[in-house]
């Protein structure tokens, strides 16, 4: 494991401080030698369309506190780092074989509404806050770690521990100077204490009055047609609860025009509770909504099989975060010339639907770059490339593809080299790369030349690299030639080099008939029948394999000719 900076003085100030109390059970052993290095990289979880609201930028500081499994604090250990782009990294060392409990607090180094004097208590201060304060956007994890005897290097994610509270108004159109209004929002029995060590609230309440402030100048994803007059953040727990009352009071810069009052308001930690409606009118009908908001809880989109939009271009790239830009750069990439390299910025669900218009990509401008950014794409019913001819490269890297249904005309004999990233490869191509590429719980089902990941790849001396990928957990169907990797990748002479492949959990059928040299299904290639194959580092594992209903036990499945190594070891045929 590569370890990054270490902050050697914390484990040295530990060691002395713990070592002259180990005369207590509750205290941990001295540190000198039997500690290990710990990393903990730490994010802020966000995935809110808004300008500046809820956009997690204002927390710029993280603290960082330990305590023993009994709940000690060791405060020796404490440490106060800056969040850039809201990521922060944490070094320390904690001693073998011990239990301790590891707090994050990640807020605004400008707001004093939190006391974090005592690490294990954090108190709010909600005297004299303003309503609309994204200064208080603030961010916390407690984690257990029990110690073994190797490093440890992990990601942390933390998340709100705060209810938002927002009102939308549906009847702002009509009023004028808008600009010129400020909201005040009161909540009523509202918690002042978080216990970070368990993620309880304290039972101790208060009425809380955000003061009149501007309102905001802002959209809330999912309610863009609704003007956004007041947000608040309130201490809430776990579980969805009640409040008393919420009340919005309206004043245009010079008198109070409207107030609003909801009972039986609903909150939740990491919830958004949305009051909408007729706000700006006396006695105006509203209603309460609460949904999921940061990541991990926004809704999932699906393409709607019909909306096309062209992604932004952002330094030299096709930014593709939504169904809609995906299913335009499927539709279009014949003639794609602002950009060569397309990267996904979120996760992608295609619902399964099919493209009414697809380039095959034969004459792109330039080389083509597809970079996942490790997130994934959900729903295909077709490769990403169904075929790929040119004098360019091409590269796949940081990208899976899940829960998809993959298919040609199974009853059609021409219907063939069908992949899930790319399904014929021509022979034209320079050179073409998957890299940290990912099939799971999916199915790719054609007539012939079918693959996990590609189909058929074709091409006199060309080198095809398949480095850190896998295909697991998925159904791989032919009437001839099928593989979770590919149905046949050095045809034509060329050279297919697969590094550190996983194969798993797969179950593949080839549907032809006859003796041993007939038999096309393998648990990575179909066929091999020129050129070199290179195998580095397979893990082959717990896969169905038949061809014409004979259980297939190598990785290949008909070996006509070419030649094959693995580990640098040559097969013999």
């Amino acid at each position: 494991m590569t370890m990054k900076k270490y902050i050697l003085s914390v484990g040295v100030t530990a060691a002395l401080l713990l070592g002259a109390a180990s005369c207590s059970s509750e205290m941990e052993p001295a540190m000198t030698g039997d500690e290990v290095m710990v990393q903990y990289t730490v994010s802020l979880a966000d995935n809110v369309e808004s300008r500046t609201i809820s956009d997690g930028m204002g927390a710029n500081t993280l603290k960082f506190a330990v305590f023993t499994e009994a709940g000690q604090h060791l405060e020796a250990l404490d440490q106060t780092v800056a969040v850039t782009n809201k990521t922060a990294t944490i070094t320390t060392k904690l001693a073998r074989y011990h239990t301790y409990k590891l707090v994050f607090w990640a807020q605004n180094s400008a707001c004093t509404a939190y006391d974090t004097s005592d690490m294990s208590t954090i108190t709010v201060d909600y005297s004299a806050v303003d309503c609309n304060d994204e200064t208080r956007d603030a961010f916390y994890k407690m984690e257990v770690q029990t110690m073994q005897n190797a490093e440890v290097s992990r990601q942390i994610v933390l998340t709100r521990p705060f209810a938002q509270i927002n009102f939308l108004a549906s009847d702002a159109a009509g009023v004028t100077g808008l600009n010129a209004y400020t909201s005040k929002v009161t909540v009523t029995g509202v918690p002042t204490t978080l216990n970070t060590l368990d993620g309880t609230v304290g039972s101790t309440t208060a009425d809380v009055t955000f003061d009149y402030a501007t309102i905001l100048n802002e959209t809330l994803a999912g309610y863009e047609a609704y003007k956004y007059v007041a947000m608040n953040y309130i201490l809430a727990a776990d579980e969805q609860e009640l409040k008393n009352t919420v009340e919005l009071t309206l004043n245009d810069g010079t008198q109070d025009v409207n107030t609003v009052t909801a009972t039986s308001v609903p909150v939740q930690r990491n919830y958004r509770t949305n009051i909408i409606g007729d706000l700006f009118t006396v006695n105006g009908q509203f209603n309460i909504v609460i949904d999921e908001i940061y990541e991990g809880n926004l809704p999932e989109v699906v393409w709607d099989g019909t909306t096309v939009t062209e992604p932004d271009v952002v330094d030299g790239a096709y930014a593709v975060g939504s169904p809609d830009e995906l299913a335009y750069i499927f539709q279009n990439k014949t003639n794609l010339t602002n950009a060569s390299t397309i990267v996904l910025t979120d996760d992608v669900n295609m619902g399964g639907l099919p493209f009414s218009t697809i380039g095959e990509w034969e004459t792109p401008t330039g080389d083509i770059t597809i970079d996942g950014q490790g997130h994934t794409i959900k729903g295909l019913t077709q490769a990403l490339i169904p075929y790929f001819n040119t004098a360019h490269a091409l590269e796949i890297k940081n990208l899976t593809i899940a829960d998809s249904q993959i298919e040609g005309d199974l009853d059609c004999a021409d219907n063939t080299h069908i992949g899930a990233f790319v399904g014929w490869i021509g022979e034209n191509w320079t050179s073409v790369k998957f890299t940290n590429c990912h099939l799971l719980n999916s199915s790719v089902r054609g007539a012939d030349q079918n693959g996990g990941i590609f189909g058929y790849a074709t091409g006199s001396g060309k080198n095809l690299l398949v480095t850190d990928c896998s295909v697991e957990n998925c159904e791989i169907w032919s009437k001839e030639n099928c593989a979770p990797l590919c149905g046949n990748g050095a045809a034509g002479g060329g050279t297919l080099t697969v590094t550190n492949f996983v194969t798993r959990g797969n179950t593949v059928t080839s549907e032809k008939t006859g003796d041993a040299s007939k038999l096309r299904a393998g648990s990575l290639i179909a066929t091999i029948n020129t050129g070199t194959v290179k195998i580095y580092n397979l893990t082959d594992e717990n896969n169905n394999v038949t061809a014409g209903g004979n259980t297939m036990t190598t990785f290949y499945g008909r070996w006509v000719g070419g030649v094959i190594y693995v580990d640098d070891v040559q097969l013999t045929h």
